[in-house]
């Protein structure tokens, strides 16, 4: 399969298109929206492109094609597959392409210069925001709200195991963010309304106890720039305000 072919050497990978060319079919792929599967299909193989070296220097390469298809990824989440109004179980719906997605950008975000590439508003920001969503979109519908009909057996247990690496991909992303967001950031984060008492609890329940450094910090950042909210993450969950 696809998968293989990518790990059978680093020669092949050479000889592989550009991935330059994979974002402009990327694009235009999107863009036709009667074809979400063929967006699937290269999200997958970008994916599949970042767990090999020679597919990480391409993507690494300061304002080439990572920068773009960072900006390119950040508006698919943000503006497609996780809104605002969306009601819980779009994640059942997307599911895929999230978690091929945020995959993809967690490596962009941990490869490049964060400070100079990935720090600006128009898009680190709403990025956290639809994390900060799809964490608590799935505490709703484990919850049992926004849930569809049940399917058969089999299928849910597929759609579980990839609902669960969809939220194990967004904490372990959301959590290296975290752990970098200034007192500024954070307060932005509460202006524009991204971090909410709702969305704090729910990352905050999902990141702890693994990502605890991550909690402690965003605390400790909340505690300056909204302490209500701090105050109110720390009678749900044991949090030190010590810096990290």
């Amino acid at each position: 399969g696809l998968s293989s072919c990518f790990h059978r050497s680093e020669g092949f990978m050479r000889g592989y298109p550009r991935v330059r060319g994979f974002y402009e079919v990327l694009s235009s792929c999107f863009h036709r929206s009667e074809s979400p599967e063929g967006l699937e299909v290269y999200l997958h193989a970008l994916q599949l492109l970042t767990t090999i070296h020679h597919g990480i220097q391409t993507l690494a390469v300061a304002g080439g094609t990572g920068q773009a298809l960072w900006t390119f990824l950040c508006e698919v989440v943000c503006e497609d597959l996780c809104q605002p109004d969306d009601p819980p179980f779009v994640l059942q719906e997307q599911k895929g392409l999230l978690v091929h997605a945020l995959a993809v950008l967690s490596v962009l975000y941990a490869c490049q210069n964060q400070e100079a590439e990935h720090s600006e508003a128009d898009t680190l920001l709403p990025l956290v925001g639809s994390m900060l969503r799809v964490l608590q979109y799935h505490r709703e519908v484990s919850s049992g709200h926004g849930q569809k009909e049940k399917k058969e057996e089999e299928e849910e247990e597929k759609v579980d195991e990839q609902l669960q690496a969809l939220i194990q991909t967004t904490v372990e992303f959301l959590s290296d963010i975290i752990t970098h967001l200034t007192k500024d950031a954070v307060c932005e984060l509460v202006t524009r309304g991204y971090l909410t008492e709702k969305t704090c609890l729910s990352a905050v329940g999902s990141l702890l106890p693994q990502f605890s450094p991550a909690v402690q910090h965003l605390v400790f950042m909340l505690s300056e720039a909204d302490p209500q909210l701090a105050d109110t993450v720390r009678k749900e969950f044991p949090v030190s305000l010590s810096p990290s």
